[in-house]
């Protein structure tokens, strides 16, 4: 039987994709892509699931293979004893159909403003709370069952937020803590970095750390679209319905989201240099940047960072060796590191490894502290 790596690789050639195409698709980059094929790196859940949309395989075949390997990986001795514990428990949860998961990337040109459209049916009682980590994007989230969500407080508003049917979760510069509900239905739109302004023409400075109702910026439609999406028969149609909705609202590029592709597209250039090829200057771009993207482009490639070297954290097999990390990624030493870690995660490396976290975007806690 093959590993999974080696199917990935096998059919990612079938497909005639090549490593590329795949890593944009990820948004990894080649290198890591080549160990997690030849089995030196094992590829997280949710790029798992990624890659069984991107590569056209059964989800649910693929993503049970994975964690039959990883748990097969703890029994000789490899890596975190509680990942492979949550990993147990959710290959028993894919066997038994207690959890759908479906993620589409959407085709030309809506992919321009749509990363992807991720649909989720499942138990979530082993968990109270899930922790959403900052990504540096834009969401719409719409609730296809009737249970209230809450939203934890925290230290900047210091309440709660109550949250039904339907909401917009503006660029986090910080995690989010969510209650659980035993059983969850939901639709989830995450936008690209600037696509959520060329789409809705707000600017995402105006909702920078806030979680809102969606219909304050989509009016009656979402509840029109909602209404759709649930009297849809499966979900295919489900998400279908969704792209629809969205093609609709595209009206062209402007010659100013061109210049914040641009930045985005470079964004670990030095801005003075950006700002001498594109003949702005560097506070129009910043200003730019701030409009579609919500915050600035030096805490953007904050945030991506983090998330190179979250990614890292959880695709490596056996021990952690966090100077690897700390060199990596370019951090200045290993306190400056820690504290970034706990800024965007609220726990320090070693806590967030004794988690067991298994996916990269988000962190399930059994308390909110």
């Amino acid at each position: 039987m093959l590993s999974i790596g080696k199917h990935i690789r096998q059919l990612r050639l079938q497909r005639g994709y090549s490593p590329g195409s795949t890593t944009a698709f990820l948004d990894i980059d080649e290198t890591l892509l080549i160990k997690i094929e030849t089995g030196r790196r094992s590829a997280t859940k949710d790029q798992i699931i990624k890659l069984a949309s991107f590569l056209g395989a059964n989800e649910k075949n693929m993503l049970t293979a994975y964690l039959s390997e990883r748990t097969a990986q703890r029994i000789k001795g490899r890596g975190s004893s509680k990942r492979y514990e949550n990993l147990s428990s959710e290959l028993n949860h894919l066997y038994s159909g207690k959890i759908i998961t479906k993620v589409h990337k959407p085709a030309p040109p809506l992919n321009e403003y749509i990363e992807t459209i991720v649909y989720y049916s499942g138990d979530n009682k082993h968990y109270s709370y899930e922790r959403v980590l900052p990504d540096g994007v834009v969401q719409l989230v719409i609730a296809l069952d009737e249970n209230e969500r809450i939203v934890m407080p925290d230290k900047m508003s210091g309440h709660s937020i109550s949250l039904k049917n339907y909401w917009i979760a503006g660029i986090q510069k910080k995690y989010r803590t969510y209650r659980l509900h035993p059983h969850e239905t939901t639709l989830s739109i995450r936008f690209t970095p600037d696509g959520f302004y060329a789409l809705m023409n707000v600017p995402v400075t105006e909702i920078e750390n806030q979680i809102i109702d969606a219909g304050q910026i989509l009016g009656r439609s979402i509840e029109s679209l909602r209404e759709r999406i649930a009297s849809c028969e499966n979900v295919s149609t489900v998400i279908h319905t969704a792209e629809q909705y969205f093609l609709n609202r595209i009206i062209g590029q402007e010659n100013e989201h061109l210049i914040v592709r641009y930045l985005l597209h470079n964004i670990n250039v030095p801005l003075h240099l950006l700002a001498k090829k594109t003949g702005y200057s560097q506070k129009h771009l910043i200003h730019l940047f701030k409009k579609y993207v919500g915050i600035t482009p030096k805490y953007f490639q904050r945030i991506c960072r983090f998330n190179r070297s979250l990614t890292d954290i959880l695709t490596m097999n056996g021990e952690m060796d966090f100077y690897d990390i700390v060199f990596d990624h370019g951090y200045y030493d290993q306190p400056h590191f820690i504290k970034e870690f706990k800024h965007f995660t609220g726990l320090s490396p070693r806590s967030y490894l004794e988690s067991g976290s298994t996916c990269s975007k988000l962190l399930h806690l059994h308390d909110c502290g």
